[in-house]
């Protein structure tokens, strides 16, 4: 599932044979986000805001992600603040990834 503000948006990295399982809704991360109770992985990549990314974090872990991407985390604190404990988190320059 992909969530974008852009309805021109689609996700380029979703390879054909597993797009009969996606969905792309258009609309606001934090409108949209709390509809859906379940996640196994989350990327974000979209507001990179310090409240935004805390949001997506959130909701993901509430929501039981067990792997969580986040692109750009070096415009700011968010991933590393939220991340210390009890996950763990790698970097790479300009990527982090969080797992249970």
């Amino acid at each position: 599932m992909t969530y974008d503000l852009d309805p021109k948006a689609r996700a380029i990295m979703v390879p054909d044979k597993y797009k009969d399982g996606w969905e792309f809704i258009t609309g606001d991360a934090t409108a949209e986000l709390p509809k859906l109770q379940r996640c196994d992985h989350f990327f974000h990549d979209s507001d990179h805001s310090y409240a935004h990314m805390v949001f997506e974090y959130a909701w993901a872990t509430k929501a039981g992600a067990k792997v969580i991407v986040s692109d750009d985390v070096s415009q700011n604190e968010a991933f590393f603040r939220y991340f210390e404990e009890p996950m763990t988190h790698i970097r790479n320059p300009n990527i982090g990834a969080a797992v249970r």
